[in-house]
């Protein structure tokens, strides 16, 4: 099989599951036709870091980048490329990397627009190459047994769903808690999840009305007395969904 080189944008924790609770574990398993060939972060020290682990059990040291022009230019065995940055920069750097013709794994949410999301499908598809996202609570063990009891009709046909999510933070969150750099917030980055799970257990959604609130924009640190941040990100939301397999869902956040 063909070894596909691999190159990691972003080298921040969530880059450190990737590479620890992924590709490692893959790659001790002996699911070996991939290698890391390159990691990326403006961090330059970020990227040392994780080509540091990374050479542990992969046994050769990836190279080291601080931006994704230099890699496309410099490192030609990249043939894919996972990324990991923060939500305002996704569809930028994906737009680059897939048209270079490179096949690309982006963390969740695709894009904090619509529009951006949909330049990027297009342009995988003028390509000819793999855009995926990162959305991996479906592929959980109980996920799948439940997707599995209900394609067999084992615990009924399902009518309605709801789901109701309480998730409070009260303490900064850094560029999340900023609507130009985390779109959505909480409802958008975490809400995709049991988007997507409603969508894999009840097939695909016909039409959507939603209300969205801004309650409670303080962030306080630890100890402080007043807020040190104005949040403008949604901390609220109610949905109704109607299925196009005739279902309804509501959530709440």
């Amino acid at each position: 099989m063909e070894e596909i080189g691999i190159a990691l944008i972003g080298c921040g924790g969530m880059m450190g599951a990737h590479a620890d609770r992924g590709f490692r574990q893959l790659w001790e398993k002996g699911f070996r036709s991939f290698r890391i060939v390159a990691c990326v972060d403006e961090r330059e020290e970020s990227a040392q870091r994780l080509a540091d682990n990374i050479e542990k059990w992969q046994g050769k040291r990836p190279s080291v980048y601080r931006d994704t022009s230099s890699l496309l230019v410099q490192e030609k065995s990249v043939q894919g490329v996972d990324i990991s940055v923060p939500h305002h920069v996704h569809h930028t750097i994906a737009l680059t990397c897939l048209s270079e013709g490179k096949d690309v794994l982006i963390e969740k949410p695709l894009a904090i627009t619509l529009r951006a999301g949909r330049q990027m499908i297009e342009e995988a598809e003028r390509r000819g190459v793999i855009l995926s996202v990162a959305e991996n609570y479906r592929r959980e063990w109980s996920q799948r047994a439940i997707n599995w009891a209900l394609r067999r009709g084992m615990i009924g046909e399902p009518k309605k769903i709801y789901w109701l999510d309480i998730y409070e933070r009260r303490r900064p969150w850094g560029w999340r808690d900023l609507k130009e750099f985390g779109g959505g917030g909480w409802l958008l980055d975490g809400g995709v999840h049991f988007a997507d799970l409603m969508r894999y257990h009840l097939g695909e959604v016909d039409s959507v009305f939603g209300v969205i609130a801004v309650q409670e924009p303080r962030r306080f640190s630890e100890g402080a007395s007043e807020p040190d941040l104005i949040a403008s990100i949604e901390d609220v939301a109610h949905a109704l969904l109607d299925f196009a397999s005739g279902f309804r869902g509501s959530g709440r956040r």
